[in-house]
């Protein structure tokens, strides 16, 4: 006995799939870089596990106005939030240093969303 065959795609979703490959090719004809429109928001922690300082890189979705990075501990508590400036790409300098040992949450909030989030170990 053969395997199923998939059903093929109506022409409904053919149709959508074909008007969005042209809007792309239009796009790229008028000068817009490729792929300027996908960003995976996400936070970058280095080193981890920390003792001292951590750095810390946050990718944001294109447009966000405002941003936030919120440091829980495990047990759910904010310990404290950084402004994330939208505008610039320079990392954030985490002083884990002056935080108690132990496993923290780090969640990037963008317009009001969590976008993303990482897990942040600090032993002294």
């Amino acid at each position: 006995r053969w395997p199923a065959r998939p059903h093929p795609p109506t022409p409904c979703v053919l149709r959508t799939a074909l008007a969005e490959m042209r809007a792309d090719i239009a796009a790229l004809k008028a000068g817009a870089p490729m792929g300027s429109g996908t960003v995976v928001p996400s936070i970058q922690i280095a080193p981890n596990p920390v003792n001292d300082d951590a750095t810390i890189q946050c990718t944001l979705p294109l447009g966000t106005q405002a941003a936030e990075l919120r440091i829980f501990s495990i047990d759910g508590k904010n310990n404290s939030s950084l402004r994330v400036d939208p505008n610039l790409q320079t990392p954030l300098i985490l002083r884990a240093g002056t935080m108690i040992a132990g496993t923290y949450i780090l969640t990037l909030v963008a317009d009001g969303n969590t976008v993303a989030s990482a897990r942040l170990l600090v032993q002294h």
